[in-house]
């Protein structure tokens, strides 16, 4: 019985370092989003003209090293609701190095999400943002971001 109660004294200890690195983590996860959400606020927003039908990535913002292209909102309209489109991230000619899905696909005559402050998706550090087609059909529109 005096081993079980030699570590006891040392429990409060234990379980205060344990919470104390939970909310740690919880506070910086916070932390992060509201950086998130406030760069579209807190920059003067960049416009990207969308006009192309080419099948494939056609790339928008390219990349800079170190920063991440913030999404605060678009707007695009094709000739038809059949085209698939989404956008991606990545490094090389038009996000073909490593690309990576972020919206999935849609299929959407008319989409809008207009910049309301807040940021839609983002890219990882150091990649471009590109629309990715899949068909040649005509998509028109605009993107709103931010690049920090």
């Amino acid at each position: 019985m005096k081993k079980l109660t030699g570590w006891l004294p040392a429990l409060p200890a234990v379980i205060f370092l344990i919470l104390g690195a939970w909310a740690y983590t919880q506070e910086t996860q916070a932390q992060q989003q509201v950086e998130s959400i406030s760069r579209c606020r807190t920059a003067a927003p960049r416009y990207v003209e969308i006009d192309t039908a080419t099948t494939a990535n056609n790339e928008l913002v390219a990349l800079v090293a170190g920063q991440r292209v913030y999404v605060c909102g678009f707007t695009l309209d094709n000739d038809t609701a059949t085209t698939g489109l989404q956008f991606v991230y990545g490094t090389g000619t038009a996000c073909a190095t490593d690309e990576v899905d972020i919206t999935g696909i849609m299929t959407v005559a008319t989409l809008t999400y207009p910049n309301a402050g807040a940021t839609q998706f983002q890219t990882a550090a150091g990649t471009a943002l590109c629309l990715e087609l899949s068909t040649n059909t005509q998509v028109n529109g605009h993107l709103t971001y931010v690049q920090y």
